[in-house]
């Protein structure tokens, strides 16, 4: 079953705290936007040590930096962190090098890349990751238009690595959430779908959550009976 990962990507502690003590109770996990005008024209909010004293449940640190190398070891003392999500395009040459140290501290390593990269660029490390993200807008601020193109690349690389978990970034919301799931997609990264001003990130994260159990269960309705019984034996 897909999975909700509300996006937490703010501009001031404030935000952070309000964002957070919003989701409290209705989520396990999260991910943590950071950026600083370098990988992408965007500044967020963000203070490690701050984070790791007011933070109660595990989060993934989606890292829109370049030399993310250089920030991740004032993250690690966080017993929360769990799964860390660099991009190819800030690693280049360094890939193998980010991924071991990840994987050596403990915690997951997923490689995202941006909706013009290659997935080829990814077949190097498929034995050594644990996740792919796939962003579906050009990174750096959410609302921005979904990009429909990137689901043929998810159904592609999904069917060479069914033991990867695949999670989407970017304008993931009620209208694009069928298409994410029927590509393969098993984390939704939910930014402005959950927080906006229409409705409560409560409200919003219940709907969400019947639309996915809603659809994915027509989608398991669809499968031919021979698969289906095969998955239930």
């Amino acid at each position: 079953m897909p999975i909700i990962i509300p996006s937490i990507l703010v501009y001031s502690q404030e935000e952070y705290l309000k964002q957070t003590k919003a989701v409290q109770g209705l989520v396990n996990f999260v991910q943590i936007d950071i950026a600083n005008n370098t990988f992408v024209p965007n500044q967020t909010w963000y203070d490690p040590r701050f984070i790791e004293e007011n933070i109660t449940f595990d989060f993934e640190l989606h890292m829109m930096i370049e030399e993310p190398m250089e920030e991740l070891p004032v993250w690690m003392s966080n017993k929360h962190l769990k799964r860390v999500v660099m991009h190819f395009e800030t690693l280049g040459n360094n890939t193998k090098q980010a991924i071991e140290a990840v994987r050596k501290s403990g915690r997951q390593i997923s490689i995202c890349i941006n909706p013009e990269t290659p997935i080829r660029v990814l077949e190097p490390f498929e034995d050594q990751i644990d996740a792919v993200q796939f962003m579906t807008i050009t990174p750096g601020f959410q609302g921005q238009p979904f990009l429909p193109e990137v689901l043929d690349k998810i159904k592609e690389y999904k069917n060479k690595n069914t033991d990867h978990f695949i999670s989407a970034d970017g304008h993931v919301n009620e209208e694009t959430i069928p298409l994410l799931i029927k590509a393969g997609v098993e984390g939704l990264c939910i930014g402005s779908a959950i927080f906006n001003e229409q409705s409560s990130p409560k409200d919003n994260i219940l709907k969400i959550q019947e639309l996915i159990d809603a659809y994915s269960f027509i989608t398991y309705v669809k499968k031919p009976k021979d698969e289906c019984e095969s998955e239930a034996g």
